[in-house]
């Protein structure tokens, strides 16, 4: 059983089972144990009013995490540093008409909520997906999903970026990793709300002779020439490729001085220019053999200057 959640957005108390409509047991543990309550809020930045919020516990049911409490790759609930993380929100996007998309990394689902109600519009993959998905279209333990333009005058068609890790790493040294595939990638998804199908448009994968499976972190970033960008995450790595997945670019995080072990959140590409404050410095240097002078010039960053 689970206690009701209250309006007083804290930590959470469970009873000591709770199992799937399958029979599979989720949470067997302690009576008093401790649980994360993801929320997110809008803010009026001017201000600081709060204009919308919501709470994981008060939509989503325990039951519907993937990783149970024991073993604890998702916290143990012992205490309130080692909470369980049972849903783990990590991005959020919202639509013209103040529709929120959130990613829910340990339910291996993300959610659309109306902005007008908080109520759950629906759940794609996970234990409780509104959709069937096609071949190649699901995921786990995913970060990033964005909403793309709709290429299509039908509302019930929408479209979805996201990266799919496929991977999660252990927290507190509990348990193991979890891998639900060889390979983390970058998806775009096509959604159709009056069949209730999803299917995968185009999947970007590791380039050949590379093996990157991340098990935190990672985005995808379609670009405006149609290009995109997937971000490895705990992998340390970037590629760009085309829009039908030929790979373009690859680099590493992690070569020279930085060594091993480099990781990135998020890589984004974008136009930028310089416009520094600073005039341009100048340090005109004597050749030792008196033979000249040479003058080094440094433009501070300044984008706009070639010469």
């Amino acid at each position: 059983m689970i206690n009701t959640p209250s309006e007083q957005h804290g930590p959470r108390q469970a009873g000591p089972y709770i199992f799937r409509d399958n029979g599979d047991l989720v949470w067997s543990g302690e009576e008093q144990q401790w649980i994360v309550n993801a929320i997110i809020q809008e803010l009026d930045i001017e201000t600081g009013k709060l204009l919308f919020e919501w709470a994981s516990l008060d939509h989503v049911t325990p039951d519907e995490a993937i990783l149970p409490i024991n073993p604890g790759q998702a916290g143990s609930g012992y205490n309130s540093s080692d909470a369980w993380d049972y849903f783990h929100i990590n991005s959020v996007d919202k639509d013209s008409s103040g529709n929120y998309l959130i990613s829910a990394r340990d339910a291996c689902s993300i959610h659309k909520i109306s902005g007008a109600t908080g109520e759950i519009l629906w759940r794609l993959d996970g234990t409780n997906s509104s959709f069937a998905l096609g071949p190649n279209a699901t995921f786990c333990f995913q970060h990033h999903a964005r909403w793309l333009p709709n290429p299509t005058d039908d509302p019930a068609i929408e479209l979805i970026s996201l990266y799919d890790n496929s991977a999660h790493g252990t927290e507190h040294g509990g348990g193991s990793e979890v891998h639900t595939a060889p390979h983390s990638s970058g998806k775009i998804l096509r959604l159709n709300a009056t069949d209730w199908t999803a299917r995968l448009v185009q999947g970007f994968y590791p380039p050949p002779g590379t093996r990157l499976l991340s098990k935190s972190q990672g985005s995808t970033q379609v670009l405006p020439s149609g290009n995109v960008l997937v971000n490895w995450g705990s992998e340390g790595a970037l590629t760009e490729y085309r829009p039908d997945g030929t790979p373009v670019f690859h680099a590493y995080f992690d070569s020279g001085a930085l060594a091993e072990g480099v990781e990135n959140y998020r890589a984004f590409r974008y136009n930028w220019t310089g416009l520094p404050s600073e005039d341009p410095a100048v340090v005109a240097l004597e050749k030792a053999d008196g033979s000249g002078t040479t003058v080094y010039v440094s433009w501070n960053g300044d984008t706009e200057t070639k010469w």
